[in-house]
Formats: C-alpha cells, structure tokens, sequence
C-alpha cells in the first residue's frame, strides 16, 4: 500500500491538479536544500523516506528527469511515475508514464490495488 508520495515536480504543476494533494507527503526539491546528497545519490531518496518513517514499498517517486529522478527512485527501490517531458528522452526505467497530471490519482490507486 503506498503510504508517501515524493515528488520533484515544478510545485505551480501541483496547483494546477489538485487531485493528488492527498497522496502527496513531501516535495523533494525542498528536502534537498537542507540535505548533503543531490539527485540521483539513493541516500537523499532514503533520506526522504526516513523522514516520513515508511520503506521504499510503500513510496512512490515522481519526477521529471529520466536519469536524476526516475534512475535514482529506481536504485532506492521506489515505485516511479515520470512526467513526460519534451525535454527528455523516454524513461523506460519508470513504472508508469504520464503525459498529464491528472494520470497520476489513477495510477496511484492502481498501485495500492495491487
């Protein structure tokens, strides 16, 4: 069951969908202004998991960046969801991809179903 959703997302993003507020727990781009590790070091994923006392199992990692973000989630052992960005190439690595925010509530309770 996911219990922590951590995400670096752009936080104007969140405002523009508010349906998963519930699920969200931290934004990691704040946790990283205060810890020694940068993305995609597995120590700043755990590091955000201790903080909220629950194990990779039950987290979830959102992002942006398919090496930074999905790469580091995977190597922490999280569930990943990557944003789509023209940016970036495909993160195959991801465990769901979303063109829209608004994907993400579902895969959510896909996740919890499972």
């Amino acid at each position: 069951m996911t219990k922590s959703v951590i995400f670096d997302l752009d936080g104007t993003l969140l405002d523009r969908d508010t349906s998963i507020e519930q699920f969200v727990s931290v934004q990691y781009d704040r946790l990283t202004e205060v810890e020694q590790f940068r993305k995609p070091q597995v120590e700043i994923f755990q590091r955000a998991m201790n903080r909220l006392g629950v194990s990779a199992s039950e987290s979830v990692f959102i992002g942006d960046h398919p090496e930074a973000d999905i790469c580091g989630a995977k190597a922490a052992m999280m569930k990943t969801i990557w944003k789509r960005s023209l940016s970036w190439t495909e993160a195959k690595e991801a465990d769901e991809i979303v063109d829209a925010l608004s994907e993400i509530s579902g895969i959510l309770a896909q996740f919890n179903s499972l």
